[in-house]
């Protein structure tokens, strides 16, 4: 006759009962922890919950102590580790800050961890500024609404220089880089005269050499050792052996291939059929050079 002893332990089922035992007392006491370490405006607005949870990913802990945090908002944090082994020091070295506590209390998203404070260099324009936007290939006509701006959950010390919206649509964009975006122009001459002076004010005033590279985002995608400055003249190679003038329009062209904003073409020139532009994919004599270093060969064409 069979027999199925295997099916009840009663020490597996003990064992497993005083796990659970302890795991309510550790959750317990975690969550009496939690509260009284919120500060004393947050108190009453934020209720706590603590749970175990399992982590999927193979990266990290199996086991997730979770302590959330249910106001306005819910938010919370996780610490790498099972309930019964978190330690009151445990617990403070994950916890928010104090003043991040009282955003959640009031209903603000605040960031946790906090992110990297923004670049020093102090944008051209400013919110409310009519500005044109480098999008979809084309200048348009769009409208500053921040400045140094990231979103949640980009890395901690993401920004970018500004956040606008186009006038056409009211659509929120991002400009990359501050050269994507500049003063809305009138004339094609004048933008360009007020581009190279703007382009090299900016580098005096920062002390950059000329032709640094106006950028200031995470991540930097190129030393600053830039050649030529927006509205220069310069002759781009176009195939094997052509090259044909032109004037450089903008820097630090997002590459089509790329993550956005991780791989960035250095310029982008219009020829002078005044229909196309082409990207120099380096900053060097193989791509680009100025307009009175153009080749003999192609200057005869």
């Amino acid at each position: 006759m069979a027999t199925f002893d295997g099916l009840f332990d009663p020490a597996k089922v003990a064992e497993k009962r005083r796990q659970d035992a302890e795991k309510r007392e550790a959750l317990a006491r975690i969550k009496a922890w939690a509260e009284e370490l919120l500060p004393e405006p947050a108190r009453g607005r934020l209720k706590v919950t603590v749970n175990e949870v399992v982590c999927g990913d193979p990266a990290c802990a199996p086991i997730d102590t979770v302590v959330e945090f249910w106001g306005e908002l819910r938010t919370g944090f996780g610490m790498p580790s099972r309930a019964a082994e978190v330690t009151h020091a445990d617990l403070v070295s994950f916890l928010p800050d104090e003043d991040v506590l009282v955003a959640w209390a009031r209903g603000f998203d605040a960031e946790w961890p906090k992110p990297a404070p923004p670049p020093a260099l102090k944008p051209e324009f400013s919110p409310g500024d009519d500005v044109e936007a480098w999008l979809g290939g084309q200048w348009q006509p769009a409208i500053v609404t921040s400045v140094w701006h990231r979103e949640k959950g980009w890395p901690l010390d993401a920004y970018v220089p500004y956040r606008v919206d186009v006038v056409d649509t009211m659509r929120t964009c991002y400009a990359p880089t501050v050269s994507h975006v500049r003063a809305r122009r009138r004339s094609r001459l004048r933008s360009r005269s007020r581009s190279r002076s703007r382009s090299r004010s900016r580098s005096r005033d920062r002390g950059d050499p000329p032709g640094a590279a106006a950028n200031g985002i995470f991540p930097t995608p190129h030393e600053p050792s830039w050649r030529f400055d927006v509205g220069e003249r310069v002759a781009c190679k176009m195939g094997e052996d052509t090259w044909l003038p032109g004037t450089v329009e903008l820097r630090d062209e997002p590459d089509p291939a790329a993550y956005p904003g991780f791989a960035l073409l250095p310029y982008v020139v219009r020829i002078d059929d005044g229909f196309r532009m082409v990207s120099a994919a380096r900053d060097n004599d193989a791509f680009i050079v100025a307009e009175r270093d153009m080749p003999v060969s192609a200057e005869g064409e």
